[in-house]
């Protein structure tokens, strides 16, 4: 499902660690600052999966001083090994409504702010403003008091999602919510009409394999 670039063609990198690992230290010969945004996660799910946390893990390890995923459309937390930051959630800008259901983990984005230290090479500071996206995808500011009790869910995400139990407890409690098996189901009866019993039955193991297992 990806296409590598060309000197004409654009193209798409996929989320294997190897790949990431090597295109970062490429980077890192001609650049001295790197971030590395990465399309992957489970929408409306605020806990990133394992093979996130290893993701991000490798990413900064590599010399990745901000690793950013953006597919889940929620704020979730973040992690950080001293030098670089992990974004796990950095919230939805693009579809204010990103589903016919309402789902009000999609109304919150935040404008996330790193100080970078170019003397150091590593990240100094992360600061998020949270906001509120209304109908037209515009964020809005909320009040102050909102604005704490967004960051102390922000700061608990952080700690609970490196706990592996309470990782995998809350990916399936995500699973299990309306929000996510009620576009699942209309998905899997357009591939049932598409492609027949077996491939849903195939796509549907996969899905809870990488989603949990990995």
């Amino acid at each position: 499902r990806f296409q590598p670039a060309s000197e004409n063609t654009p193209g798409t990198n996929p989320a294997i660690r190897e790949l990431l690992v090597d295109s970062i230290f490429e980077a890192r010969l001609h650049a001295q600052f790197i971030a590395v945004t990465i399309h992957m996660g489970l929408e409306y799910a605020d806990i990133p999966s394992n093979n996130q946390i290893r993701l991000g893990e490798a990413c900064l390890t590599a010399g990745a001083h901000i690793v950013q995923f953006h597919h889940s459309h929620c704020l979730s937390g973040c992690a950080g090994n001293g030098r670089g930051v992990v974004l796990f959630g950095t919230g939805n800008y693009v579809f204010p409504l990103v589903t016919a259901f309402n789902v009000p983990k999609t109304k919150h984005t935040a404008a996330w702010i790193a100080r970078y230290s170019k003397q150091e090479s590593i990240i100094t500071g992360l600061h998020m403003e949270p906001a509120i996206v209304d109908r037209c995808g515009l964020p809005r500011v909320i009040s102050s008091i909102s604005t704490d009790i967004k960051l102390e869910k922000i700061n608990k995400l952080s700690k609970r999602m490196l706990a592996p139990y309470w990782r995998n407890f809350s990916r399936i409690c995500d699973l299990l919510h309306p929000s996510f098996l009620f576009p699942t189901f209309r998905n899997c009866q357009a591939m049932l009409k598409n492609h027949g019993v077996w491939y849903v039955a195939r796509s549907l193991l996969a899905g809870f394999k990488s989603q949990i297992l990995r």
